[in-house]
């Protein structure tokens, strides 16, 4: 009998789960993307840069190109 007391009662739930699931706020989200310019590689950029004491800054792969 437990168990069809358990089967009826989870029926019962099924409707009762569906609408609250399609209820909801309607919400408008804004979004930032940060796209920065590219500039072409120069030894005062990597003079520029700033690290740590004990860190340095090394050149990888200066001359490759980026695919398009």
């Amino acid at each position: 009998m437990v168990s069809k007391a358990v089967l009826l009662l989870s029926i019962a739930l099924v409707p009762a789960s569906a609408s609250a699931q399609q209820e909801g706020v309607l919400h408008k989200v804004d979004t930032n993307v940060f796209r920065p310019a590219h500039h072409p590689f120069s030894e005062d950029i990597v003079r520029r840069l700033k690290v740590p004491e004990g860190f340095e800054v090394s050149v990888f792969a200066a001359t490759s190109v980026m695919p398009a």
